[in-house]
């Protein structure tokens, strides 16, 4: 809570607010990680506050957003990414194999 109200110059309440979000936001990643078109969660808290959820796809997601809970649901944002998630994760992959050969610094 000290953390985020120093970073952010945001109250006490604001920052508990936040934090007690972060287990719903967890269960939706859980929740999404099998959809081969959702691509990841990022948390915004400048400007404001907002939970954007990633998908590769530009189908309509207003049931996803009506089936949040409604403590969340104002805050969550859907955007169109490139990627899903496992061409993001298989990307990461292969940049830590090419990282893993190189000879090191002596």
């Amino acid at each position: 809570v000290s953390y985020l109200r120093s970073r952010y110059k945001i109250s006490a309440e604001e920052a508990e607010k936040r934090l007690s979000l972060e287990a719903d936001v967890l269960a939706m990643s859980r929740q999404l990680r099998p959809d081969s078109t959702f691509a990841g969660i990022t948390i915004d808290h400048e400007p404001t506050y907002q939970i954007v959820v990633l998908f590769n796809d530009n189908q309509d997601r207003s049931a996803f957003l009506q089936s949040l809970p409604a403590k969340m649901r104002r805050y969550v944002k859907v955007r169109t990414v490139k990627r899903n998630a496992a061409a993001i994760d298989a990307g990461m992959d292969e940049i830590m194999q090419r990282l893993s050969i190189l000879p090191p610094d002596g």
